[in-house]
């Protein structure tokens, strides 16, 4: 079963980051899958999933970002 989860920004958050709102999307999908990982509450593949990305391109994503998690 999926699920959407809507939340509303004001419109003058996407020039300030330089980000469409697809790109701001998945952005922040990525940023809260981070960040559950970081804190252990999802493995790896459960975070990658969470964030739409593939195993190894969550990784390659969380070590830019300076994210350090449990090791699965």
């Amino acid at each position: 079963m999926k699920f959407k989860v809507m939340m509303e920004f004001n419109e003058s958050v996407l020039p300030a980051l330089h980000k469409s709102p697809k790109e701001f999307a998945s952005e922040i999908r990525l940023l809260a899958a981070a960040k559950w990982y970081e804190l252990g509450l999802v493995s790896q593949e459960k975070a990658a999933e969470i964030a739409g990305l593939s195993r190894l391109d969550f990784l390659l994503a969380i070590f830019q970002m300076g994210v350090r998690g449990e090791l699965d």
